[in-house]
């Protein structure tokens, strides 16, 4: 009886350890997306008084999608131009280049959503994200 108790006990705790597993390999897919979780990618930056925060990214097996939020942090209209943001991965290399033409004014402390998609390219691993924004406070 004891050894039938203990071989139960045995066998429950390979089936944790089995299920974490399998849990833990695959614990960014979602519906069939990857989503990024490195939290040095998806941090708030700012950038010439422009912050892009709540930003997310996923792969879906042939795009990633990325989204944020864009903020104007002053107390003035601005004119946001273009940005170019460059994704790198763990090491720093370039994962790829983003070029976005906003050519749009920014009223003060206004935000809105935007996203970019990149085709063929997973931006599951990405770590850091730089903005290269071109603003004209004079327009």
């Amino acid at each position: 009886m004891k050894k039938g108790i203990v071989l139960l006990g045995i066998f429950f705790v390979i089936i944790i350890l089995i299920v974490s597993l399998n849990n833990s390999n695959d614990n960014k897919k979602d519906n069939g997306f990857i989503w990024n979780k490195n939290k040095s990618f998806l941090k708030e930056q700012t950038a010439k008084d422009v912050t892009f925060k709540n930003i997310k990214c996923y792969y879906d097996g042939k795009e990633s999608l990325l989204s944020y939020v864009v903020q104007n942090r002053t107390d003035k209209k601005i004119y946001l131009s273009s940005c170019k943001i460059v994704i790198r991965d763990k090491n720093k290399n370039i994962i790829s280049n983003i070029v976005i033409d906003f050519s749009r004014e920014i009223s003060p402390k206004e935000e809105f959503d935007f996203k970019n998609s990149v085709v063929g390219v997973d931006l599951s691993n990405a770590y850091y994200m730089d903005l290269d924004l071109k603003v004209d406070n004079n327009k």
